[in-house]
């Protein structure tokens, strides 16, 4: 039995359409659908964000903690997050501006993202002589520690 061109295009087409299918239903969901959940996550702690990340960068969680990842940890720790659990991992990391607190300088809220799972964040300034905290501060009591930019 011999195939023909035609044969060979149209069982190519019919690959083509089921993979595009396939990928369709079992593909990753929408961006914009995981964005929308994770500002709302944000305003559950109080934090309001622009609609849409100014950042999304793939960062490297480090196999060992050296003081500088053992002190974030620290902040993730205080809002029931733990990245050790992420040792050697590749994490997304977005970034949205806070549009409810302060104008003197400009905040930031960070979502640490693996699998489509949040799995750590801060809120920052982004001044010389700015602060970092945990998502949770204000369950903390922690807005002294920000200073003016409340």
């Amino acid at each position: 039995m011999t195939f023909s061109k035609n044969h060979m295009l149209v069982g190519t087409i019919f690959i083509i359409a089921l993979i595009v299918f396939v990928f369709l239903l079992f593909g990753p969901k929408d961006e914009k659908y995981y964005i929308k959940s994770m500002i709302q996550i944000l305003n559950q702690y109080g934090i309001e964000t622009e609609s849409y990340p100014i950042e999304r960068v793939l960062v490297s969680i480090p196999e060992q903690f050296d003081d500088v990842y053992e002190n974030y940890n620290a902040i993730q720790k205080e809002a029931g997050f733990d990245l050790k659990k992420y040792y050697g991992k590749n994490v997304w990391r977005y970034t949205f501006r806070v549009t409810n607190m302060g104008t003197a300088q400009e905040i930031r809220a960070n979502l640490l993202v693996y699998k489509n799972k949040i799995i750590g964040g801060d809120v920052m300034s982004t001044a010389l002589n700015g602060f970092m905290v945990p998502l949770n501060f204000k369950e903390l009591n922690l807005e002294e520690q920000m200073g003016s930019a409340l």
